[in-house]
């Protein structure tokens, strides 16, 4: 089977359509030419006309562009004068600025230092002003309570005395001395059998005391304790003492402990329980040795040897226990110059050893205790002192003892 090759001959249109073509392409061509020549021969004939009357364009053109340089050099120079004017005037403001500032700095620390003393004056005052407002209150305190003091405890005009100063103390806030206005109203109250009246006033008391200091609030205690006790409600005083007082003692000094239980011993002494009484009076002296309170340590040390000479409580009674009690007594009054300790310590230990049977020993203590009876605090008489230890005998001070 015969291929015949492909037929690439244009066919009428084709042939019309690319001969309309490229007579446009001619045309166009013409065109511009035609244009171009028309504008160049004006633009020459333009120019040579010019020149013809004497005008140059680009000696023109320089012209134009030196006067315009020209104009630019001379506004840069004026501005660059300007800002060579305007930097002169900034060093010569910054040279006129500079004692200003310094000045400034000195205003600034003068102002700091005036501010410092300021406050340091504002301080010294409210430090003034408290010390006063204490020292106000502290007077207050002593001139109400020493004239309490002069009164009857258990009067009801008394009670009276003790409501005013409790609400005036209420009303200026000198807590302190509302708190002692109220104990001493309760414990007054509580003597003229109003018991319960005497109960509300003790819980306002501690409550108070308590916002104040736990070694206010435990003062309170104790005197609610002694109270009691005084009332004959020995078990409500214990409860006071050894369930909240000393559960309270967490924080306190060893003086305050030594306070504490030797309030429960005075509990338990005047209830007639000597020997437990004289177990917390030990645990209390222990407590003022720890502190050094020597003042309580001595009379604590009294009180004990006191229990021991007592013959009516065999359960308590020892002649030895009580005279190493006594001695150190007056060892640790003799440190404190206590004369009414040393006086009937050395008194005590005399009328013990005489009841032992060592009179030698005995007349010495009852000598040395003469000495201590003249003055403050005891005001005695020394040839009283020897009778008493005589049993009543007529022999003086100075026949016994020198």
């Amino acid at each position: 089977m015969s291929h015949d090759p492909p037929d690439h001959r244009l066919s009428d249109k084709d042939t019309f359509e690319l001969f309309e073509r490229r007579l446009a392409d001619n045309v166009r061509a013409r065109v511009e030419a035609a244009i171009r020549y028309r504008y160049g021969a004006m633009y020459a004939i333009f120019v040579s006309l010019a020149a013809l009357f004497g005008y140059d364009f680009i000696t023109s053109a320089r012209e134009d562009l030196q006067e315009s340089f020209s104009d630019l050099t001379l506004e840069v120079a004026d501005a660059k004068a300007d800002l060579d004017r305007f930097r002169a005037r900034i060093d010569q403001l910054e040279s006129e600025l500079a004692p200003l500032t310094s000045n400034v700095d000195t205003l600034k620390a003068d102002f700091g230092g005036l501010q410092a003393t300021f406050r340091d004056i504002q301080t010294d005052t409210e430090l003034v002003q408290s010390q006063l407002d204490s020292f106000i209150r502290e007077q207050t305190d002593i001139i109400a309570i020493n004239f309490g003091n002069t009164l009857d405890p258990f009067d009801n005009d008394t009670a009276g005395f003790y409501d005013a100063i409790r609400e005036f103390a209420g009303n200026q806030k000198y807590t302190q001395l509302e708190v002692f206005a109220t104990v001493q109203l309760a414990i007054n109250r509580a003597f003229n059998n109003e018991i319960q009246r005497a109960r509300r006033l003790f819980d306002e008391a501690e409550k108070k005391a308590h916002a104040i200091s736990n070694d206010e609030y435990l003062n309170v205690l104790m005197q609610r304790a002694r109270t009691e006790s005084d009332q004959g409600l020995f078990t409500e005083a214990l409860i006071t003492l050894e369930d909240r007082a000393v559960r309270s003692l967490e924080g306190s000094d060893s003086s305050m402990r030594g306070n504490v239980y030797q309030a429960v011993g005075n509990i338990y002494q005047n209830h007639l329980k000597f020997a437990q009484a004289i177990e917390k009076y030990e645990q209390a002296a222990s407590y003022y040795e720890e502190a050094q309170d020597f003042a309580r340590l001595s009379r604590i040390l009294k009180t004990i040897g006191n229990i021991r000479v007592r013959s009516d409580f065999p359960d308590v009674y020892d002649l030895d226990a009580a005279r190493t009690a006594f001695e150190k007594a007056v060892r640790v009054a003799q440190y404190t110059d206590d004369r009414l300790v040393l006086f009937q310590s050395l008194s005590a230990t005399a009328m013990l050893l005489k009841e032992k049977g060592a009179p030698a020993d005995a007349k010495d203590y009852a000598c040395r205790s003469a000495q201590f009876a003249v003055g403050p605090p005891v005001f005695g008489d020394r040839n009283l002192v020897i009778r008493e230890f005589l049993d009543g005998s007529d022999t003086s001070y100075e026949e016994f003892c020198l």
